[in-house]
């Protein structure tokens, strides 16, 4: 993504998310989320694959 995703990141987050499903989510009023967030899964988060079929 761009540098304005890095300084959100470092700024909100303290490093810069780099999973799958990294996005400015607007369930949480534009921070950035990843699947490696407490915020996982959000309302805009790709649906995901069943367990058994991971």
């Amino acid at each position: 993504m761009s540098d304005e995703w890095e300084r959100d990141c470092l700024h909100w987050r303290g490093r810069t998310l780099t999973g799958q499903h990294k996005h400015w989510c607007d369930e949480w009023d534009g921070l950035p989320v990843d699947e490696t967030c407490p915020e996982w899964p959000c309302g805009c988060a790709l649906p995901q694959p069943p367990e058994d079929a991971r």
